[in-house]
Parts: structure tokens; C-alpha cells; sequence
């Protein structure tokens, strides 16, 4: 009895030890379940915000762009020429001069044609107010309606927003000659300060941050290894930092030159005032103006603007739209001659004076090309629709950072001293030394899960693209809406599209006032040193240099050919190996890399990961 109790004893509490470590796996299991459904609940909402936002400021780009087209068929027509637009006679008098000797038939005519000029400036300046005022208004239902759906404000984004309404009142900036304070007539900047203030006022923060085209946005030119293009992306910079070796697979490969090469090169600053857009510069809509070179409303030049697109005239474009007759198209009711021509035959000057058409920017509106059709039509589960293939040209490009709070990216937080960065919890749990452990040991998967949460980017990035859609039918099918070269109401629709079907629709870190610092402030100093570290002084000495301490040691790694490799290495590492039987019936191993999971489309054809069967 007496050795049984002392055997009892000496295994007492040997049991209270085990569950007390299946307690801490289960709290820090609970820990990562928090964590996971914390970051699928704030992709979803952040998602879905974001969605909605680009839907609605699309909706009222549509909404801008059919109004100027419906004015540019104002002006097309007759309406002009009616008695209504004139003071005294009547429409059958109007420009009509019988006798070109007559100098006073000569001068009402020209009167008259100074009144038609004058109806027309004032449309053309609606049309501009319309470029402002529409993609205002869109930006401001997109942020009540990211707010509506939960996504709350981001502060950086409103101090971006802020700052910019600042510089438009500020004349060194927006006052200078080149800007023209009227655009057209219309004297455009109290106005549009004053919508913007509005709008911040009403909407307090900025959810989601629209596409913009700045004035005077920081442009930068390079002669370096490395295009200074890929250094302005901000995302690179958390994917650095993250160690996301797929992001930067194909970065890490260019050529950076022997050890200590300033493959940067000399980073300069650009500064002009090209870049207005001579509309709204958030979520602009691609609109330019030009005028008919022969004062007449059917010259196709007014229509397809200098580069002669298309190959249908004006006049049988507007018939297309089911807007004039025969009756109504002005060659068939006037000859088009000047009273100074002695070959005139109808007395009347041009019909029409010279009108400026709002037309399509051809810098943003242009189609794809054949081949690219073709790409992206693998993956859809039909063709995509003729007159609908156009890449660029009026899009709302919607983007949200909303804060990643994870209990295992804080780790840091619940001790005294920082954790370092190559300890892990999971460790504890491994009978072995943390290098050895088996892939398929359980500590080993804990670790892998806690090393993806801890290197996990501190935000959540959201975007959406949205795109108004229209086309127009003619004798041989559809064509793109911008195929006509003038503006015509014929968007119908907006939907939501991958952001790779659209090229950039504008300088996006309106999020984030810090990077635009770092493109304006960092970048260009970078370019006149020969080393990073050469930066860190300069830092200490900045007012500005604890913004810029997170890229700086992002460039550190980038620099680091060390680390380079150790990222072409594991792209490198085989992840997978599948037995297949080839057409001569023989077992064939095929092995694919972690590179070839990277790639969510099918390379030639085969891969492990299928691409989608709808492309959106």
C-alpha cells in the first residue's frame, strides 16, 4: 500500500501539465480563428463596399457623358436655326441675303450668324460644367454608399483630399497662365472649389478613394537598371516587406547590376501643369473639344475629331440614332455657299457656325487590339461583345485600405520587448529544433500559419473598377461609342470589370499622403545619392522621414541580393509532383514549382491552378 501511494505521488500532477499545454494550443488556435474570421469579415464588407461605390460613381459618369452627347445633338440640329433663336423675321428669312450688294442684308445676316455662335458657346459651356459637376456628384454618392455598406472612414485619403482643396486656391499652383482660369467661358475653379468643399463637408471622411488626375502630381523620370515606373507602385512596397515572393517574382529577377550599382539611377523630378484635364481631375471622363473646320455641323471632322476615325459621315451617324430624317439634315435644305460666293444658290451663309463638339479624348479612349481580344476571351464563356471592346476611356476606379488588426501580427504588443521577427510561438510547441521540424508536423503548420499572419500586410487593400458601357449600331454592326469621335447619349449600362481589362485609370495613392511624399520628397533625393544608406541621415534630418521608413527598408531588401535569391529560390523549390498517363499509356511524373501556383491563369494550356470560367 505504502509503495503504491508513493508511485501515486511521484505521477501526481503529470496530467494537470498536459492540459495545460492543450489549454495554450487551444487559446492560440482560438487566437488565429479570431484573427482569420477578423480579416475574412473585413474583406467581405471591405469588398463589397467597394463594389458598390465604383457601381455608383460609374453610374453618374453615364449619367455626364449622355448629357454632353444629348447637347452635342442640340446642336446638330435645326433648333439652332429657328426663329426662337433670333430677334425678328422669320426662319425662312434667317441668313438669307438676296442681294450680296446689299450691305445692310449682309450685316443682319452676319448678326444673326454671331447669335448661333453665341447658342452654341453657351451649350458648349453647359458641357463643360457637366465634365466638373457629374463626376463630383459621382464621387459623392460613392463615398454614402461605401459608408452604407460599413466601410468606415480613412483618414488619409480625406488629408489627401483636403490638401488638394488647398492647392486649387492657392494661385502659385492653379493660377498660372497656362491653366486658363476659363475653360471654354467657363470660369470653372470657385465653382469646383466650392463642390468640393461641399463635399467634404457632407461627407465628413473619405471612404473609398476614386481615381484622380492631379495637378502637378508628382512625375518622375529615371535613366537606372530598374524603370523608376515599378518603384512608384506603392503595393511592391508591402509585398517587399511581406516577403510575398509571387508579387515580386518577376522584380527580384531583373538585372540590378554588380554589388553596390545605383541601379535606381538618377530619380528627377518632374513638375508641370500638362496634366489638367481641363474637367474634373477625380474620376475624369475623357472629354476634348473641337471645332469644324469648314463652319458646317456635317463636316465628319466635327464628329470624328483631327484623326479621322471612322468611316461613316455625321450626318448618316446622327440618322443611325434615329434623331434626324432626311427632312431634317441640313444639306439637303441648304448649299452651304457664303453671299460672297456668286455660285450661291440658296442666298444663306453656312447653316451653322463654327460649333465646338465635345469629343472623345483620344490619349484615354482607344480599343484593344485583336490579339488582346483573343487572350482575354479564353477565359470567358463567350465572345465579348462587338462595340464594347474599348480598354480605356471613362472608368470609376474605387480603392479602399482598411487596418488588418491581428492579434498574430501584434505579437509585438502583448510583450515588453519586440519579438523578434525569426521567433515564433508555434516553436514551443516543437519537440526539435524549429529548422528541422517536419512539414508535416504539427508545431511545423502552426508556425507556417503564424509566419503568414505576422508577415500579413497591416492593411487590406480593396479595389473595383466600374466602366459606363455603350455602343452604337450601324449598317455593319456595333461600334464603340468613341468610333464616332463626338460624344453621342448612347450609354445604357455600367458593370463592374477586372481591373487588367482597363489600363490605369489614374494616380490612385490618394490613400495614402505619406507615399505621395515619398514620390515627391524621397524618390527624387534618392536619385542624387550613390547608396541607401547614404539616405538614413537624411531621414533623421527630415520632417517628414518617419513616413518614409517604411519603403526605405523596403529598398534595403530589394538591394539585398541575398534576399533576392532567397526568393528566386523558393519560387524555384518543387511544391508539387502529379502522375499522369501521356498518349503512349507510360506514367509520367510532372512536377510544378511554387512559381507555377503563383499563376492563377493556365500556362500553354495546363497548369495546377485552372483559370476562372468567367472573367469578372
Amino acid at each position: 500500500m505504502n509503495a503504491f501511494r508513493e508511485k501515486y505521488s511521484a505521477e501526481n500532477g503529470q496530467t494537470l501539465i498536459l492540459v495545460f499545454i492543450i489549454l495554450i494550443i487551444l487559446m492560440f488556435a482560438t487566437l488565429f480563428l479570431f484573427d482569420l474570421h477578423q480579416v475574412i469579415k473585413t474583406k467581405i464588407k471591405s469588398r463589397t463596399a467597394v463594389d458598390t461605390a465604383a457601381l455608383v460613381g460609374a453610374e453618374w459618369q453615364k449619367h455626364t457623358l449622355n448629357a454632353i452627347g444629348e447637347i452635342n445633338l442640340i446642336k446638330a440640329t435645326t433648333a439652332l436655326l429657328s426663329e426662337e433663336y433670333v430677334t425678328g423675321g422669320t426662319s425662312a428669312d434667317f441668313l438669307k441675303v438676296t442681294d450680296v450688294n446689299d450691305a445692310a442684308q449682309v450685316q443682319k445676316a452676319k448678326e444673326q450668324l454671331q447669335q448661333v455662335s453665341d447658342a452654341a458657346a453657351s451649350l458648349t459651356q453647359i458641357q463643360v460644367r457637366l465634365s466638373f459637376v457629374g463626376p463630383i456628384l459621382g464621387m459623392a454618392a460613392s463615398q454614402q454608399a461605401a459608408k452604407n455598406n460599413g466601410l468606415p472612414g480613412n483618414p488619409d485619403s480625406t488629408n489627401v483630399a483636403l490638401m488638394h482643396l488647398s492647392q486649387l486656391s492657392d494661385d502659385t499652383q492653379y493660377g498660372e497662365e497656362v491653366l486658363s482660369q476659363q475653360i471654354k467661358g467657363y470660369e470653372w475653379r470657385n465653382p469646383y472649389i466650392a463642390m468640393l468643399t461641399e463635399v467634404l463637408e457632407t461627407s465628413k471622411t473619405i471612404a473609398v478613394a476614386p481615381n484622380v488626375q492631379f495637378l502637378g502630381y508628382p512625375r518622375l523620370s529615371s535613366d537606372g537598371l530598374i524603370s523608376v515606373d515599378i518603384l512608384r507602385n506603392e503595393t511592391l512596397y508591402d509585398a517587399i516587406n511581406g516577403d510575398v515572393w509571387c508579387y515580386v517574382k518577376d522584380i527580384i529577377r531583373m538585372d540590378y547590376g554588380p554589388e553596390g550599382t545605383k541601379w535606381w539611377g538618377d530619380i528627377e523630378l518632374i513638375s508641370d501643369s500638362s496634366n489638367f484635364p481641363e474637367e474634373s481631375e477625380y474620376c475624369p471622363v475623357g472629354v476634348n473639344y473641337h471645332s469644324s473646320g469648314y463652319n458646317s455641323a456635317e463636316n465628319a471632322q466635327a464628329f470624328y475629331g483631327d484623326d479621322g476615325r471612322g468611316s461613316s459621315s455625321a450626318e448618316s451617324l446622327l440618322d443611325q440614332a434615329g434623331r434626324l430624317t432626311d427632312a431634317d439634315l441640313l444639306s439637303n435644305n441648304y448649299d452651304g455657299y457664303d453671299p460672297d460666293n456668286h455660285n450661291d444658290t440658296d442666298h444663306k451663309y453656312n447653316p451653322l457656325a463654327k460649333i465646338e463638339w465635345a469629343i472623345f479624348d483620344a490619349k484615354q479612349w482607344y480599343n484593344y487590339g485583336d490579339q488582346q481580344v483573343q487572350n482575354w476571351e479564353q477565359y470567358l464563356r463567350s465572345s465579348m461583345q462587338e462595340g464594347l471592346t474599348y480598354r480605356s476611356g471613362a472608368v470609376f476606379y474605387a480603392t479602399a485600405r482598411v487596418t488588418n488588426e491581428t492579434v498574430a501580427g501584434n505579437w509585438e504588443k502583448l510583450a515588453d520587448e519586440k519579438i523578434d521577427d525569426d521567433r515564433y510561438i508555434a516553436d514551443s510547441f516543437a519537440w526539435a529544433d524549429k529548422d528541422t521540424v517536419s512539414k508535416s508536423n504539427p508545431a511545423a503548420r502552426m508556425r507556417q500559419a503564424e509566419y503568414r499572419m505576422k508577415k500579413s500586410s497591416r492593411r487590406i487593400h480593396t479595389t473595383a473598377l466600374a466602366k459606363p458601357l455603350g455602343r452604337f449600331q450601324t449598317t455593319d454592326g456595333y461600334l464603340p461609342p468613341h468610333a464616332a469621335g463626338m460624344i453621342l447619349p448612347v450609354f445604357d449600362k455600367t458593370s463592374i470589370i477586372p481591373a487588367a481589362l482597363s489600363d490605369n485609370p489614374g494616380d490612385s495613392e490618394m490613400n495614402n499622403p505619406y507615399f505621395m511624399a515619398f514620390l515627391k520628397e524621397y524618390l527624387p533625393h534618392l536619385g542624387s545619392v550613390n547608396s541607401l544608406s547614404e539616405m538614413e541621415p537624411w531621414m533623421d534630418s527630415h520632417p517628414h522621414g518617419a513616413w518614409f521608413r517604411e519603403y526605405h527598408e523596403a529598398l534595403k531588401k530589394l538591394n539585398d541580393p541575398e534576399w533576392r535569391q532567397k526568393g528566386i529560390d523558393w519560387l524555384e523549390t518543387v511544391a508539387k509532383t502529379t502522375t499522369y498517363i501521356d498518349e503512349n499509356g507510360k506514367e509520367v511524373d510532372k512536377t510544378y514549382t511554387n512559381e507555377d501556383f503563383c499563376n492563377y491563369w493556365p500556362s500553354g494550356g495546363s497548369g495546377p491552378v485552372t483559370g476562372p470560367s468567367v472573367l469578372h
